[in-house]
């Protein structure tokens, strides 16, 4: 019988000398990858002194190897506050046989260095921890982008509060500077009325023309700073956000424009429409100024109809206002959210130009968006996106 086990190769070699050769190999293996890791890898005794390092170390420390073996950290010359915790660390794995973790740092030939190090217990066949063996990793870098992040959120955590005092400052200003902008108003139109009334025989069809005209124009001023104040306060209020049913909506606030829509005969036809996460009175008012943005801007001698359909786009709700009336040109798209954007036609179409910013103030506190298509003399679109 051949025994398959001392059959030599035709080198000459058999399965004893194989077996060395592999563990040779791996060996060389693995000590090429302890050379050349950029991790700091050490090994200590239990007199807490080194007894080996790899070249990482030299690379770091700036010690060369040759004076740093057989000592502990303070012998090799490091500070008491960065060698004796170090120290106190090994000791401990000694002690208990389980791994540490340690935070150390001290000043490199490149520089201040901060590592994080794991060190763990190598064990004898009776269980005891006879060396230990520390991997540390140069953190620096990870370190100074955490440190920087850090201060980035602390300017912005101040820049933040410096923000929303000025907010709750500029929304008091109008509060009350707009408040009684809307009384001193109010009184120079009483005392022109009271002018025209008691004086007016005296005054030329010109002269009364011309006051009819600045009635006029602080009645408009009046509307445009109550609606600057109405607009200001526009808020979320955190304790109101819940789930909405937008169909409970949409039938809330076509009952409060019945009147309105009846004397326009406005059509109106509704997909089914979704439930979302939000603020139901602020919905209520955007789609009260999107209805009412809708039925005004009709085209003469057409039956004003509105069109409301529903998407579901790239994690939006998506809910589309579309109506049949005068349009407006694409390249107008960016202006007519902005405050005050008022059609030409003023005597046709009155208003203060004020709804379609509520609209995109009212999206963007519920972190979703208002867009718009249209063409001229054939309708328009605007569509609500709410996030899932």
């Amino acid at each position: 019988m051949i025994d398959n086990n001392n059959r030599k190769h035709p080198d000459g070699t058999g399965p004893t000398r194989i077996a060395e050769k592999e563990l040779k190999l791996r060996e060389e293996q693995l000590r090429a990858l302890v050379e050349n890791t950029p991790d700091v890898i050490t090994r200590w005794d239990s007199k807490l002194k080194l007894v080996f390092a790899n070249a990482a170390h030299e690379e770091k420390t700036g010690k060369r190897l040759e004076t740093v073996i057989g000592k502990t950290t303070v012998e090799m010359g490091f500070p008491d506050e960065i060698a004796l915790p170090y120290m106190e660390k090994l000791r401990q794995v000694f002690e208990t046989a389980r791994p540490q973790e340690h935070y150390n740092f001290y000043e490199g030939p490149h520089g201040h260095v901060h590592f994080h190090s794991r060190m763990v217990p190598e064990l004898d066949t009776e269980g005891n921890v006879y060396t230990v063996l520390s991997i540390a990793r140069d953190v620096t870098l990870t370190r100074n982008v955490n440190l920087e992040m850090q201060e980035l959120n602390r300017q912005l955590q101040v820049k933040e509060r410096i923000n929303d005092a000025l907010v709750e400052e500029l929304n008091a200003f109008t509060r009350v500077i707009g408040g009684q902008y809307t009384t001193a108003l109010q009184k120079a139109y009483t005392s022109l009325e009271f002018l025209i009334s008691n004086d007016g025989q005296q005054l030329s069809n010109e002269g009364r023309a011309s006051l009819r005209r600045v009635q006029s124009a602080l009645q408009r001023m009046k509307l445009m700073t109550q609606d600057l104040v109405s607009f200001s306060s526009i808020e979320a209020d955190q304790d109101s956000f819940s789930e909405i049913d937008l169909n409970q909506v949409l039938e809330i606030v076509k009952g409060e424009m019945e009147g309105k829509l009846t004397h326009s005969n406005v059509v109106i036809d509704v997909d089914p429409l979704p439930v979302v996460k939000g603020y139901a009175m602020l919905v209520s008012l955007l789609f009260y100024h999107l209805l009412d943005n809708a039925g005004k801007f009709s085209r003469e001698g057409v039956a004003p109809k509105i069109t409301i359909r529903y998407n579901r786009l790239d994690g939006y709700h998506v809910v589309s206002f579309n109506d049949n009336g005068i349009g407006f040109e694409e390249a107008s798209s960016a202006q007519i959210f902005g405050l005050f954007n008022r059609h030409t036609d003023r005597q046709r179409y009155k208003g203060s130009g004020i709804g379609l910013a509520v609209c995109k103030k009212i999206m963007d506190l519920h972190g979703g968006f208002i867009t718009t298509e249209s063409n001229p003399g054939v309708g328009s679109m605007f569509s609500c996106w709410f996030p899932f």
